[in-house]
């Protein structure tokens, strides 16, 4: 949460490649996205969703294979 607060954008991005929780929630019962855009990160907060998005879709698909 500290590099989300930071601002830290590329290390944001290592970490959401690398499998970090994005639905973990901090010390204030808050995620990821939450502090992102609490704190004005939009740039991080746009990562985050599309992070979001592109696991949802990988989920589906992986589900479609399945039938």
């Amino acid at each position: 949460m500290w590099v989300i607060k930071n601002g830290h954008e590329n290390i944001v991005d290592i970490l959401l490649q690398n499998g970090v929780n994005w639905n973990t929630k901090g010390d204030e019962n808050e995620t990821a996205l939450d502090i992102a855009a609490k704190e004005g990160y939009s740039d991080i907060a746009r990562l985050i969703r599309s992070h979001m998005t592109k696991q949802v879709e990988r989920q589906e698909y992986a589900f479609d294979l399945n039938i």
